[in-house]
């Protein structure tokens, strides 16, 4: 009974993703998308989707008081790690960097936090928020500094400057600040009786309900987009590279995590309330946001949309016997 119960649960909180990216693969099959439709909805979650769906995020975290930061900044710790173990693999084909990238920048926003949503509670969830926090900017930190060819700028000597400001304006980076400037506020700056003084969804209603369905739009449009990409005669050219990625990101780091975690939560309860959070930032696939930079910084964005598209796909697989152990233990 607890293991088709587990099963259940774990199919349910899958099959909308797989939907989604089936939904877009038959959509470029009819011709009602292409290669330029994809190209625009990627810029347009890069740019809109997710800066507004992870400020959002951010920014319905209640307060920042009484909660425990040491659990999101030993997260954070876990992707340095990943970060410095990355440089042991290689491409021959000059592609390291994008690989390296595949071990980082999960979707973490639009696939993790929307699969947690389903089995995660208040505790939970609002850690999945404040691990964003700090996940998110550190990941594109390093993602920048990945896909930043310092020939390109060593000549004029604005290497440093340059790389800065890439990682300040960039708009997941920009959003999230954002978002913990309001939460700052909502913590340190309320009235007598304990309310805000500045609430979006309090004193711009209409502004609250604007960001809400520019969040809303991120994932579906970046499944659909994704699926839209999913090319087999692209596969044989890439398919060494392909291959590790898919190893890496939907199995040696997630089984590794989850494993970890399973440990830590049997010798410290408390362990229990950031395993959504673990699986939202370490078990998802490559995120879709990583075409955008790939293209803007002129490197192989083929690779790079069949890694996304391969990951996404087999995540489904990862993610249910990820959902379905931890269902049998009794830890979600």
């Amino acid at each position: 009974m607890i293991l088709l119960e587990s099963f259940w649960f774990s199919i349910n909180a899958i099959i909308p993703i797989v939907f989604f990216i089936f939904l877009g693969y038959i959509l470029r099959k009819k011709a009602y998308i292409d290669k330029n439709i994809s190209s625009i909805l990627n810029r347009y979650i890069f740019y809109f989707g997710l800066p507004a769906l992870f400020f959002f995020n951010v920014y319905n975290i209640k307060t920042l008081k009484n909660i425990d930061l040491s659990k999101p900044i030993l997260l954070s710790i876990a992707i340095l790690v990943i970060y410095f173990l990355s440089f042991l693999f290689k491409s021959k084909k000059n592609d390291s960097a994008i690989i390296r990238i595949a071990m980082l920048r999960t979707s973490y926003a639009m696939i993790g936090v929307t699969l947690v949503s389903f089995f995660s509670n208040d505790v939970a969830f609002e850690y999945v928020g404040i691990t964003s926090i700090f996940v998110i900017p550190v990941v594109n930190t390093l993602t920048l500094v990945l896909l930043f060819r310092k020939e390109d700028y060593e000549k004029n000597n604005q290497y440093i400057f340059k790389l800065l400001k890439e990682i300040f304006l960039n708009p997941l980076q920009v959003s999230i600040f954002l978002g913990i400037i309001f939460v700052l506020g909502k913590t340190f700056f309320i009235y007598n009786n304990g309310q805000p003084i500045i609430l979006i969804e309090r004193d711009i209603p209409f502004m609250y309900t604007i960001i809400r369905l520019f969040s809303i739009t991120a994932s579906p449009i970046a499944l659909l987009s994704l699926g839209s990409q999913f090319d087999l005669s692209e596969v044989k050219k890439n398919k060494k590279e392909i291959l590790l990625s898919i190893t890496l990101r939907n199995i040696v780091i997630p089984v590794l995590m989850v494993s970890v975690i399973t440990y830590l939560s049997y010798l410290d309860k408390s362990y229990i309330d950031i395993i959504p959070s673990i699986i939202a930032v370490f078990a998802s696939p490559v995120a879709a946001s990583t075409l955008v930079l790939v293209e803007r910084f002129k490197q192989n964005y083929v690779l790079a949309g069949q890694i996304v598209v391969w990951t996404t796909i087999c995540s489904s697989v990862t993610l249910f016997v990820i959902l379905t152990f931890l269902r049998i233990v009794n830890l979600i």
